[in-house]
């Protein structure tokens, strides 16, 4: 897309909006020249709750954003962290 592989261009939106990203995988070795923090799954079984778990157990903060998806659009976090008051 755009000449950007596709986990690039997600890094880069959500780079915007968030200090710490975690990026987690069964194989985190073809993601290390990435800027983000690699955390490999816990658990081998193939599902997204372990990497989630992943995610969150690594996390360095009480809370956290997880984001399973291929395509990110920077308007959809828009729209999530600064809602704006309906029209009356």
């Amino acid at each position: 897309m755009g000449g950007a592989a596709i986990i690039d261009r997600l890094l880069n939106t959500l780079t915007l909006f968030f200090d710490e990203i975690l990026l987690v995988t069964r194989r985190p070795e073809p993601y290390t020249d990435r800027p983000v923090k690699t955390v490999r799954d816990i658990y081998e079984d193939r599902a997204s709750l372990t990497g989630i778990h992943a995610g969150i157990k690594n996390a360095l903060t009480d809370f956290a954003f997880v984001v399973y998806a291929l395509f990110i659009r920077l308007l959809f976090f828009a729209c999530l962290l600064f809602p704006r008051q309906p029209k009356v």
